[in-house]
């Protein structure tokens, strides 16, 4: 199975758990906070900017030793059902 592998692969994991925060985070903005100000929007991105590193971080850690793990087990269901092209 392809992909990355080791450090950047937790870097493109950081990478999705940073945007998807950046993606709620806009979501809440835009759906949520009424009347919206500027100093209200900058209040809550703020206030979740620790939740998302954290998560951003966590992703990358946790990326990096289970990746071995998922490919292997992929791999050998790709392998038993003929799955590749």
């Amino acid at each position: 199975m392809g992909g990355c592998e080791g450090p950047p692969c937790s870097c493109s994991g950081s990478c999705c758990g940073l945007t998807f925060a950046a993606v709620v985070n806009a979501y809440d903005v835009i759906g949520f906070l009424k009347p919206s100000t500027i100093e209200e929007a900058v209040l809550r991105v703020s206030a979740a900017v620790p939740f998302d590193l954290m998560h951003g971080l966590a992703t990358a850690l946790f990326l990096g030793p289970l990746f071995a793990l998922w490919t292997r087990r992929i791999d050998r269901v790709v392998r038993r059902f003929a799955l590749r092209g």
